[in-house]
């Protein structure tokens, strides 16, 4: 009887998942014959070290914390500035926006996940391009 599931099973998949967590590797890819397992970890920038038992953060994100509110991206997947190529963007550098105003678009899975501004405020920054590649909880927009 042949394998009507060609997609690899979810015990393969938590195992290369956990081989990933066990080696801190960033991504996997394995090939297996006609399969193939490719995983790749999000990596935040946020990053933490530990001094003698004291967890200190970086200190430049430290500031930005308390500057500016962050709008994220609340998945992985391409972004966008503006509703369609050539439009203006839905904010820039300088402009005020409402909270539960459109700021961006993300790309998922041929998804396009509109991305709402969670404040109201001065844009301080735009950190994204169009067309970029984003993670997970990445910062797009810095707010005054």
């Amino acid at each position: 009887m042949a394998n009507k599931d060609k997609k690899p099973n979810d015990r393969k998949l938590k195992e290369v998942i956990k081989l990933l967590s066990e080696h801190n590797l960033i991504e996997i890819d394995i090939k297996e014959g006609k399969d193939r397992i490719r995983v790749k970890r999000n990596i935040k920038k946020n990053f933490t070290t530990k001094k003698a038992g004291i967890v200190t953060k970086n200190t430049q994100h430290k500031e930005k914390e308390e500057k500016y509110k962050e709008v994220k991206s609340p998945l992985v997947g391409t972004v966008y500035c503006a509703p369609f190529p050539g439009a203006i963007p839905f904010v820039e550098e300088g402009g005020f926006v409402k909270k539960g105003q459109t700021v961006a678009i993300v790309e998922a899975m041929k998804l396009f996940n509109e991305i709402k501004s969670e404040f109201e405020g001065k844009i301080a920054k735009v950190l994204i391009k169009e067309g970029q590649s984003v993670e997970v909880d990445q910062t797009l927009f810095l707010i005054e």
